[in-house]
């Protein structure tokens, strides 16, 4: 069973999709969570720059400056005196029970790159459309793997090997 929740700007809509599985489905089957045609990412930060690397491409995404610290902090396992969203996040999704599975970095339009945050609680999946940004410093946070299309990283990564 599908449900399909669409909020809607008259000018975009976006789909949030979330899949009712069976505890006993074999989850290599649910499309949202095929790894065909994705790699996993290291990260890396500069001020605005994400650096996601995979089979010697790397792909840099510009974002703003508070992003890639957020992003930073996480992976040094450093944590402000007070929390950030990215904090917030965790610990909402932590007090819930809701775990992130991974995250999907898969297209580039509009000269915007698009991610998906794949959430899980119990038998319930959500594939949330996010900013590759926020997407990067959740996963970072709660040590969820982080995939980016090998088509986009042919096609706007830099050879670096």
């Amino acid at each position: 069973m599908v449900l399909i929740v669409v909020f809607s700007k008259p000018e975009k809509p976006r789909e949030y999709i979330i899949e009712i599985i069976k505890p006993d489905s074999d989850m290599e089957n649910v499309p949202q969570l095929s790894l065909k045609g994705f790699s996993q990412a290291q990260i890396d930060v500069e001020p605005g720059m994400i650096r996601l690397t995979a089979h010697c491409y790397r792909l840099d995404i510009e974002t703003a400056p508070e992003q890639t610290n957020s992003i930073e902090k996480a992976l040094k396992g450093e944590i402000d005196i007070r929390p950030n969203t990215h904090d917030l996040i965790k610990y909402v999704l932590e007090s819930f029970d809701i775990g992130v599975l991974m995250v999907k970095i898969d297209d580039f339009i509009e000269n915007i790159y698009r991610a998906k945050l794949i959430l899980r609680q119990n038998d319930k999946i959500l594939n949330l459309d996010v900013r590759p940004s926020d997407a990067v410093a959740i996963a970072v946070r709660t040590n969820a793997s982080i995939y980016v299309k090998n088509s986009l990283l042919e096609s706007k990564g830099e050879w670096v090997c």
